[in-house]
């Protein structure tokens, strides 16, 4: 019939608390001005007619058919809050709320409003809700003022609990853009029990904005690389956009120009290369958006390494050992290797950056250090200058003539003593020439000849002494014996011995003797009673055959006077080893 919308669904049977089955009939709604008919049927047939104003037989039905529900507290029901675009059909759910006791329904009835400008109500949807089971009755009007309103309505025999979503209102989204209140009113449930506590909903009516295909950026490690991403959005100026963007590299941001566009800036690290797809998204006030895809293209850039730990101008002494580390990073992660540039002599670096220079005479002054880092093509240099402070060496002996140390000198036939001395800083030096602690010579010569005219078997240090402007000096010493040059031959030992030592006891110097049978390599030693050595008179020293004497000066290697004592004296000249004791005492 004309403007009456009715949905019967089967009727079941009634729960045994009841003694009447309820079938209704609605038999005429006419513009709510109308007479009502309601038809009950029952164990006894009966037929009531009502005429009333257009709603409060409307709301008597439901009241009478809401007997069977059962009596409950409050029931939150809540209208949903949902987004549109213009012309599109859209369901708003209506929901029970949860967290409380459950209740039971078997009645229900609610007008609901909307601007119909912005949206027209159409129907409601049962299916797959808690009113799937109830035969609903509704009703359309105008409320006045754009106002739509829905009159619904519905029963069922039995109960059902109320949980979850009540019902759908179906509308279509208008072309006009804005925002409705959806609002129920007149609501009751079974026959008042529970009260409901509504909570409206709204309708916004929106147009999604859009994004276009992004060109794709290319550049290179470190480059700043920017797009502007344009929306386009019908409902500006009255909408306001958000950008976001999801996949994003580390470092990348996203900010908003104006209402409708938005700045992508990235500076890929040296750490990021290849391709990477950062999804853009725009969203409107009502939550439609819209995404697009930006593809970044990042290609390596070599940059070169830098030094991290260099070394710093310094002085260090000659024949110092300097040492230190070069540490360097570079922002590819590329292999590094470290070099010298025009390295001073003797300077080394290993390819890890360990620096070792020990600078000897002449380097004296300032010298430029530079180390170089490479990852294979490009390079960082670091310069230092390092001070080399003079430091002053003794002299050294480099040879001498004769060369045996301990030797028979011939009685009045002249030997020629001479030594080649090198001076580390290479200053000049001076040579004193000295027999028997007596100075015989001293100047620039290097050279002494010796003709001695002693008694047979007298004792002959021959020491020569060079010495630099500093003072330090430095000896070569030989040890001879004077022999009468008629009876040298006989004066030959047949075999190997040691002689005890003359004076003794001695303070401070003793004559140690000995005889070789041959030319022989001799070490001649002074030690304690605790078998320390003391001194080394010769060590290992090619000496010729004959009688020999050393003298000893009562003093240690070190130069330091000895304390009186017990002291043993050994000889090793080729197999032969022997000891002797001699007593020093002050």
């Amino acid at each position: 019939m004309m403007g009456e919308d009715i949905v019967t669904p089967a009727f079941g049977v009634c729960d045994c608390r009841h003694r009447l089955r309820i079938a209704c009939v609605v038999r005429y709604i006419a513009q709510w001005q109308r007479i009502l008919t309601i038809k009950i049927i029952g164990d006894d047939s009966m037929e009531t007619s009502v005429s009333n104003c257009r709603s409060r037989f409307f709301w008597l039905i439901l009241l009478l058919a809401s007997a069977a529900g059962t009596l409950l507290a409050q029931l939150p029901l809540n209208v949903s809050n949902i987004v549109a675009q213009p012309g599109e059909t859209v369901q708003i759910p209506i929901l029970f709320g949860s967290g409380g006791p459950t209740y039971y329904l078997s009645s229900f009835g609610f007008d609901v409003f909307c601007d119909s400008t912005i949206m027209t109500l159409d129907t409601v949807i049962q299916s797959g809700t808690v009113s799937s089971g109830f035969s609903v009755i509704k009703n359309n009007r105008s409320g006045g003022f754009n106002h739509g309103v829905m009159r619904v309505g519905g029963y069922r025999v039995d109960t059902v609990a109320a949980t979850g979503v009540f019902i759908y209102i179906q509308g279509t989204a208008q072309q006009k853009i804005g925002i409705s209140t959806v609002r129920l009113d007149n609501v009751f449930l079974n026959s008042g029990t529970p009260t409901p506590i509504v909570t409206n909903g709204s309708i916004r009516i929106d147009r999604r904005p859009s994004l276009p295909l992004l060109t794709d950026l290319t550049g290179a490690q470190g480059d700043s690389l920017f797009s502007i991403v344009a929306a386009t959005d019908l409902d500006l100026p009255n909408d306001t956009l958000t950008f976001t963007m999801s996949n994003a590299p580390a470092g990348s941001n996203i900010a908003k120009l104006d209402p409708s566009r938005a700045l992508f800036w990235w500076r890929p690290s040296f750490s990021q290369k290849d391709t990477f797809s950062v999804r853009v998204k725009v969203t409107d006030v009502g939550g439609l958006s819209d995404s697009t895809s930006l593809r970044i293209i990042v290609a390596k850039k070599n940059v070169k390494p830098t030094f991290i730990n260099k070394m710093r101008d310094t002085t260090i002494n000659q024949g110092q050992t300097l040492l230190f580390t070069y540490t360097a990073s570079d922002p590819n992660g590329d292999l590094m290797s470290y070099s010298l540039f025009s390295p001073p002599s003797g300077a080394t670096i290993t390819t890890s950056g360990a620096f070792s220079w020990k600078p000897l005479y002449p380097v004296l002054g300032p010298t430029i250090v530079s180390a170089v880092v490479t990852d294979g093509s490009l390079q960082d240099v670091a310069t230092a200058t390092v001070t080399v402070a003079r430091v002053n060496q003794k002299p050294a002996i480099k040879s001498f003539v004769p060369t045996a140390t301990v030797f028979s000198i011939s009685y009045n036939k002249p030997t020629l003593f001479a030594v080649s001395v090198s001076d580390p800083n290479g200053d000049p030096l001076t040579y004193k020439w000295v027999v028997n602690n007596v100075v015989v010579k001293s100047g620039a010569d290097t050279f002494y000849t010796a003709t001695f005219t002693d008694p047979h078997n007298t004792a002959k240090i021959v020491t020569a002494v060079y010495t630099d402007p500093d003072g330090l000096a430095d000896s070569t010493m030989w040890f001879t014996t004077v022999t009468d040059v008629q009876t040298e031959k006989e004066l030959v030992p047949t075999e190997y011995a040691l002689g005890q030592n003359y004076p003794n006891p001695f303070n401070p110097t003793t004559t140690l003797q000995f005889d070789l049978p041959k030319s022989s390599s001799v070490t001649l030693e002074v030690f304690n009673v605790s078998g320390a050595r003391v001194r080394s008179l010769l060590r290992g020293e090619n000496v010729g055959a004959g009688r020999h004497t050393m003298m000893w000066d009562g003093r240690d290697q070190s130069g330091r006077v000895a304390p009186s004592g017990v002291y043993m004296y050994r000889i090793a000249a080729g197999d032969f080893h022997a000891w002797k004791k001699m007593t020093l005492l002050k």
